[in-house]
């Protein structure tokens, strides 16, 4: 038998142990598996050594490719298999052409900025409604569009979203140039598979996630305890904090202004920026208006408001159309931007 024969029987007997080991919730011994792989892939030329795990697992699982299998355990494993998944998934992913991603993995293409992303769909136990089927981008894609064109400056900015969905905001930031930014939601379904999303788009240094529930932000004593537990905490303070199409109900509303109003009362971000459809179709997004005190009548005169909320913070926003006031549809979105201080012109950047 040639050394690269063996080696690629080698790695099938990893594979099959990963196989059995998940079958048996044997969580361990997979990760220990993986682990070997995981050594195998850095102890000889990258490129060879993925070609060789990726014939061993088509061979072993009936001509599944090797992205698609660790796709497939990054999001539905226990965290320790789950991380070692994601290493091997880095790897490959170095060593092989990102227009190749498409065809190995669940993921649908999306354009930003004339760049073609993947995204992979996500697989929840329990989804919020508003996640649909975990496929849906939905008020990402106005964001997204609004940084990568530069309306939204996020260049050499650390970044925080809220509710980041499938991550493609997150992404349209890492290619506007962010230092860092940090993903979260509250769904894990839907951080796995951002996290597959990041790793696929090579933006692993650029983009990580964290589990956030908005509520959590009112009750810590201090604001730098939030990701305390996660490992992210060298991410705060935040220059900006980015929402897309996050406020369905009017409990939401309420929610997030008391978050804005801490956030940047305590000087955790510089300016907050969400992109919110509209009324019609959100209670949320007439609630937050209100609260706020938007004139509804200048706001469809003009396609735009500013003014001034008091409570335990002071904030200044301004909102306009995402669409510059030209509504094509009733499905407009309108942005959203914040600052404790008010802005030196009537038109921030």
């Amino acid at each position: 038998m040639e050394r690269s024969d063996a080696e690629i029987a080698t790695l099938v007997v990893l594979v099959s142990r990963v196989r059995d080991a998940l079958a048996d919730s044997d969580d361990l011994l997979a990760a220990a598996a993986l682990q070997a792989i995981l050594d195998d892939l850095q102890g000889g030329g990258l490129a060879v050594q993925a070609a060789r795990l990726s014939a061993a697992v088509r061979s072993e699982l009936l001509g599944e490719s090797a992205k698609e299998w660790l796709t497939r355990l990054l999001l539905r494993c226990e965290p320790a298999a789950s991380e070692l998944a994601g290493q091997i998934l880095d790897a490959i992913a170095s060593s092989n052409p990102l227009d190749e991603v498409g065809d190995e993995v669940e993921a649908s293409p999306i354009v930003i900025g004339g760049q073609t992303f993947h995204l992979v769909p996500a697989h929840s136990s329990d989804p919020d409604w508003t996640m649909a089927d975990g496929r849906t981008v939905w008020g990402g894609s106005i964001l997204a569009k609004l940084v990568v064109e530069g309306h939204i400056n996020v260049e050499g900015k650390r970044v925080l979203e809220l509710g980041c969905g499938l991550g493609v905001v997150g992404l349209a930031c890492a290619q506007a140039g962010a230092k860092e930014a940090l993903l979260t939601d509250i769904d894990i379904g839907l951080l796995r598979a951002v996290d597959c999303t990041v790793r696929l788009n090579g933006f692993s240094e650029v983009l990580r996630t964290a589990r956030l529930d908005w509520t959590y932000i009112l009750k810590v004593t201090q604001l730098s305890e939030i990701f305390e537990q996660q490992d992210v905490s060298s991410h705060v303070p935040f220059d900006i904090i980015l929402g897309a199409d996050i406020i369905y109900e009017e409990a939401h509303a309420t929610v997030l202004l008391s978050v804005i109003q801490r956030v940047l009362g305590e000087n955790f971000a510089s300016e907050v920026v969400f992109a919110i459809g509209l009324s019609q179709y959100r209670e949320g997004a007439a609630a937050f208006a209100s609260l706020l005190g938007v004139c509804k009548d200048k706001l469809k005169d003009t396609g735009c408001d500013a003014g001034c909320c008091q409570g335990d913070a002071t904030v200044h926003w301004t909102v306009e159309s995402a669409s510059g006031g030209n509504q094509k549809s009733g499905r407009d979105f309108w942005v959203y931007r914040l600052r404790s201080a008010p802005w030196d012109n009537k038109s921030p950047q």
